[in-house]
């Protein structure tokens, strides 16, 4: 055995089996092959210099010198790690189904706890739930 490790620029993870198999991989080295699959987004960070708390709580960029009057500085990643061996070995089990279940559950929780340390703000957070098509998960 060979271990690989690629880069496969997809927007979910079950895609990356969809991208493989339209680049001509047989489905049973597909499903053989991958252990799996680590999905990543960087979040814009709010500025701890400028940022403003709202009347709801939360936080808002206003921008500074120190951030160049944007409002953000750095980012900060959200990670899903999906391990593809633990759920093709459950019998009976809709491969996809498992891998976007787990994917949208790791991005909620990622998301969430950087929108409660108020690292970023909540217009930012919907923006994110509404391109991950993860508001009917909230």
């Amino acid at each position: 055995g060979h271990r690989v490790l690629t880069t496969i620029h997809t927007k979910t993870p079950e895609e990356v089996f969809l991208r493989l198999k339209d680049m001509g991989v047989k489905d049973y080295l597909i499903k053989d092959s991958i252990n799996g699959i680590i999905s990543q987004r960087l979040v814009r960070i709010l500025c701890e210099k400028c940022k403003v708390k709202t009347q709801e709580n939360t936080w808002k960029s206003q921008g500074c010198f120190k951030c160049n009057y944007t409002g953000y500085k750095n980012r900060k990643v959200i990670i899903s790690i999906v391990d593809i061996s633990s759920i093709t070995k459950t019998i009976d089990v809709n491969i996809f189904q498992e891998i976007n279940k787990s994917f949208r559950n790791q991005f909620l929780k990622g998301i969430n706890k950087l929108v409660k340390k108020g690292n970023i703000s909540f217009s930012d957070f919907n923006r994110f739930i509404l391109e991950e098509g993860l508001e009917n998960d909230i």
